[in-house]
């Protein structure tokens, strides 16, 4: 029976969010640690898809989502 050492190419998914507040160390988003996970996977030769949920491109969410965690508030969105 043969062994092969190559592996079979896979699709990883990156959830961006959370691997970028990980890398920032729950304090920043972290685009850097998106682009490491990123560079770490394609590097071993498999695809990678990250997604990034839409309301994290919306600059008012952003900025009510930062001015309620300064007032020690927890907020969440459901996009449906």
């Amino acid at each position: 029976m043969a062994v092969f050492a190559q592996e079979r190419q896979q699709l990883i998914i990156i959830d961006a969010p959370n691997v970028a507040m990980r890398h920032g160390r729950k304090k920043v988003f972290s685009c850097e640690g998106i682009r490491l996970a990123v560079d770490y996977w394609t590097s071993k030769g498999h695809k990678v898809l990250g997604f990034l949920p839409e309301y994290y491109t919306d600059h008012t969410y952003v900025g009510n989502m930062r001015s309620a965690t300064k007032l020690g508030l927890v907020l969440s969105l459901i996009h449906i």
